[in-house]
């Protein structure tokens, strides 16, 4: 597949606002369809008989991502939010290579990375927003924290990558008074006015060097083991408002919303940001009971409203956001599968384009090593939020319910749904049980807890790889059963949803 001219100057018309570091925000989704089409015909073409056939869509805000592979079993395949970054960095099992390589030679990004030598040689990760951000920070071209190397296998057990020097990048604001940008090492600053006039954000909004959690604390982060910040989270920071919108915008909302009430770029620029003391005395103080309902009382309000209700500042406002947008995908406005409650990076993020894509289909599609059919909805369940699951839960139902309308118009196969470990295992069972399907569930903890390790039936393991040190991510098959005796006293709260999930599916 060679993206010829007029392609490329289809997808370079809605970038023209944006500038050169913004890459795919803007890129129409019926153009996206049509490559990804394309794609996969030519992927069919090439795939010998009786082979698997492995492709991968990603349209994340930045840029899109078309991965084959012959192999869907064996070959590793290339997650992430951007393009491979030079023909030598793509691993020979994937079909697509010159393509891919062609299309990221085409766009953008690349167009305006002709310097010598190529800023992009040395890294040896996949670009996203979140790299192009810190390049347009710093000069310097970084990689992308998103995605594990090309080749290796992901693993969401795994502590971070900081001691790679290029891997770190995000926006962080738990103390949401006090926003910080998380850059890659050996950075520290401010912002320059250009890039802060863009985002509408005080000129003097430090730039943190470091992806260390407890230097993170320090500044008043939060952060978790994978070293992502949840306090915006690692998503707001590859602008997952929508498909079509500005990532430079949602950046700026995700900001504005942490201060608080949204304020004009021109009312923020010479705005003194409160301490983490300041903004922690500010804070309301909920209790989890209390905050719950809120919470809860302000999705049902979103669901009609389309905005985000309710405290700002304390406990996550994130949280409350990313649940709004849940509503909203429910609702129909968007679809907008970005939240992510533990702050776990996904090899894969998702929003209405990919999901679209599948729907519309590509048949025969084949996403995940061994997944028959796929969709892969990358997100943990939120547990220590009852109200969010739900929600959550509620949200993917309909998305279900979507689906087989569409797979009885176009004969597309509705999806399966993967979840990540540890707690999604029993949400697996739950829908496996109500849709009377298999499921897929990530597992990377190799020694499950007994009572959840009874309670699987397993057709099959699949590994996708190791590379002697990082622990290998399996991707367990959930077969439908009902298993309500053995999850009613651990997973009280996943059951109690099944009539309701039923009710919303069928």
């Amino acid at each position: 597949m060679t993206v010829d001219g007029e392609v490329v100057s289809s997808i370079r018309a809605p970038l023209a606002p944006l500038g050169r570091w913004a890459g795919f925000p803007a890129l129409d989704a019926s153009l996206v369809l049509e490559v990804f089409r394309r794609l996969c015909d030519e992927l069919r073409a090439q795939r010998p008989e009786g082979q698997g056939l492995a492709v991968g869509l990603s349209c994340e805000g930045d840029s899109v991502l078309f991965v084959g592979s012959e192999n869907a079993l064996s070959s590793p395949i290339l997650f992430g939010s951007g393009l491979p970054l030079s023909r030598s960095e793509v691993p020979p099992e994937l079909t697509a290579r010159a393509q891919l390589t062609a299309l990221y030679r085409s766009s953008p990004l690349r167009q305006a990375s002709c310097r010598e030598p190529d800023p992009l040689s040395g890294v040896r990760r996949v670009v996203s927003l979140d790299a192009l951000l810190a390049h347009e920070m710093t000069s310097e071209w970084v990689a992308s924290a998103a995605c594990p190397p090309v080749g290796v296998p992901f693993s969401p057990g795994t502590s971070d990558y900081s001691e790679d020097p290029e891997a770190w990048f995000a926006v962080g604001c738990e103390r949401s008074a006090t926003p910080l940008l998380i850059g890659p090492a050996n950075v520290r600053g401010q912002l320059t006015r250009a890039f802060a006039e863009r985002c509408g954000l005080p000129l003097h909004t430090p730039l943190i060097a470091t992806s260390d959690p407890i230097a993170c604390r320090s500044y008043g982060l939060k952060s978790n083991a994978a070293g992502w910040f949840v306090g915006l989270g690692a998503g707001l920071a590859a602008g997952w408002i929508g498909p079509t919108a500005n990532a430079c915008r949602n950046i700026q909302i995700a900001i504005q919303e942490a201060f608080g009430e949204p304020a004009a770029p021109s009312a923020t620029m010479g705005e003194r940001a409160q301490s983490p003391e300041e903004a922690d005395e500010a804070s309301p103080q909920w209790t989890e009971e209390e905050y719950s309902g809120l919470v809860w009382e302000q999705l049902q309000s979103v669901a009609h409203r389309g905005r985000v209700l309710g405290p700002r500042r304390g406990l996550s406002s994130f949280r409350l956001r990313a649940q709004a947008e849940l509503l909203d995908a429910m609702s129909g406005r968007f679809v907008s599968w970005t939240a992510d409650a533990g702050g776990l990076p996904t090899p894969i993020r998702y929003n209405a384009v990919f999901l679209e894509a599948v729907a519309v289909g590509c048949e025969g599609l084949r996403y995940l090593p061994g997944a028959e059919t796929g969709l892969f909805l990358g997100l943990r369940a939120g547990h220590e939020e009852p109200h969010w699951v739900r929600a959550y839960v509620e949200g993917m139902m309909l998305e279900l319910r979507r689906w087989r309308a569409l797979a009885g118009v176009r004969s597309v196969e509705p999806p399966r749904v993967v979840f990540e470990p540890p707690w999604e295992l029993s949400l697996a069972h739950l829908l496996a049980d109500v849709l009377g399907e298999p499921v897929f569930a990530w597992d990377d903890e190799p020694d499950l807890p007994a009572h959840i390790g009874q309670a699987l039936a397993i057709s099959r393991d699949l590994q996708l790889g190791t590379d002697g040190a990082t622990p290998t991510l399996s991707l367990r098959v959930v077969e439908p059963g009902p298993r309500a005796a053995t999850y009613e006293k651990q997973y009280g709260l996943y059951l109690s949803l099944l009539e309701e999930t039923r009710r919303l599916l069928f």
